[in-house]
């Protein structure tokens, strides 16, 4: 049984029971190959999905879902989200999307359905020869692993709205060990792709060894203000953790500190944040979100300006608004809201410029503990941090032992300069490598 001719029964079915329904249907697989000193460490193939219906009665939203996409599961569905109706008590308004404006929804472009198994195993073997054979300091990997993912997505529902999309992406990494003496460092490199010729192991291999190398000798520095470079991996990485203030359910939830900051300066003129939904190579491809609703690339922030909140359909009708197509669920939960490939608008310096432009600063490559040491309804952060020195505009030694600490809000208040050097990230956020001002960097000389 299709998707369509199941989703139709259970229409069909549930008609006397629900004032409303939807159906939403994932299926994919999952691919996952990790190799360990040339041979293969774990390997699988996972079938991965699932099938749930959301039924509006007398105003009250019932939700259930079953791993089971199959004419077996209607009766369970119907039932579960029956009674899951009857016993809701909130009085928040659910809507349902019509359809009226439909995605342009191209069939998607990607081979990786389609590459044998025994190709992608020769692809991460032959990384992993090659990234050991680079230097004599590289002892071990920690990792060194294929991912990719190829998947459907089928929403349908009684207003009229019918899509359907296939995405697919993969990842690539490799996580390497050096030792000199006594003394070792890991450092790691990756690449996300869409089609399986995109991968090229031998770049993959020397950022690997070039990113681990180059932390040997580290020293710590003094305790004091900075002008710092925050390279992608690391922007990436902080702005995926404070997505969530962008979020419009967030803020009526009195839990983002932007409420009621439409269309104020919250940042540097110099910041441009942007949802793009169809970003090529982002581990995201999503022509319609969670609800059906037709995604589109805007500004969220435009020059420093905030400009939306990101939207549902119920946290827009709240607001009055129409929604941004940032709806987000998977088949086992609630509606929610979340971007989709974030991205900070590139500026026009390479990196090797961006240190020229400081002339003595610090690079922060890595902050650690964003899960503890970052506050995201506050902002506040205290974080370990590990980079290199920039003396005369020139990198010189690595740099250990320190932690930068800021407020998120303040703290993009602080951007001069943007690069262009865009690392799409495993986090769904794209982001170049940034210049800070006056930055507190707490060191142990």
């Amino acid at each position: 049984m299709n998707n369509k001719t199941l989703a139709n029964s259970i229409f069909e079915k549930g008609s006397k029971l629900f004032d409303k329904m939807e159906v939403y249907i994932v299926s994919g697989t999952d691919t996952s190959i990790n190799i360990y000193n040339q041979e293969i460490d774990s390997y699988s193939i996972a079938e991965a999905g699932g099938i749930s219906l959301r039924g509006i009665l007398d105003g009250k939203v019932g939700y259930a879902y079953s791993e089971q996409v199959s004419e077996e599961s209607i009766d369970f569905l119907i039932n579960s989200a029956l009674d899951s109706a009857k016993t809701v008590t909130t009085e928040d308004l659910e809507l349902f999307y019509d359809g009226k404006e439909l995605p342009n929804v191209n069939k998607f472009e990607s081979d990786l359905a389609n590459i044998d198994v025994k190709k992608k195993i020769a692809l991460v073997t032959e990384l992993e020869s090659k990234t050991r054979q680079l230097s004599d300091l590289i002892v071990n990997t920690s990792s060194c692993m294929y991912q990719d993912t190829v998947s459907n997505r089928y929403i349908a529902n009684t207003e009229g709205l019918e899509v359907e999309s296939q995405s697919a992406f993969g990842i690539v990494y490799i996580g390497v060990i050096a030792k000199n003496g006594d003394v070792m460092h890991d450092g790691m490199a990756y690449t996300t792709f869409y089609n399986f010729d995109e991968v090229n192991i031998d770049t993959i291999a020397k950022e690997a060894v070039d990113n681990t190398l180059s932390k040997f000798n580290p020293t710590s520095v003094k305790s004091d203000k900075y002008t710092v470079i925050l390279k992608n991996d690391a922007v990436s990485d902080l702005f995926a953790s404070m997505e969530s203030v962008f979020s419009a359910e967030l803020v009526q939830k009195k839990l983002s500190l932007l409420e009621g900051k439409i269309g104020e300066l919250i940042g540097s003129d110099k910041l441009n944040l942007i949802n793009d939904p169809l970003y090529p190579k982002s581990i995201v491809n999503a022509p319609f979100d969670a609800e059906g609703v037709p995604t589109k690339k805007y500004h969220i922030v435009e020059n420093g300006v905030l400009k939306t909140y990101m939207h549902n359909l119920k946290t827009a009708a709240k607001m009055g608004v129409e929604t941004t197509g940032n709806a987000s669920r998977s088949y086992k939960s609630g509606m929610g809201v979340s971007g989709q490939s974030l991205v900070i608008e590139p500026g026009d310096l390479d990196f090797e410029q961006l240190t020229e432009h400081v002339g003595n600063g610090i690079v922060i490559e890595d902050i650690q503990g964003l899960h503890s040491g970052l506050n995201p309804i506050s902002g506040d952060f205290s974080l370990p941090a590990q980079g290199y020195l920039i003396e005369d505009g020139k990198v010189t030694r690595a740099v250990n032992q320190i932690t930068i600490a800021d407020n998120f809000f303040d703290f993009i208040k602080k951007i001069e300069v943007i690069g262009n050097d865009v690392k799409i990230s495993l986090n769904g956020t794209i982001a170049p490598s940034i210049i800070f001002t006056d930055i507190s960097i707490s060191g142990n000389l």
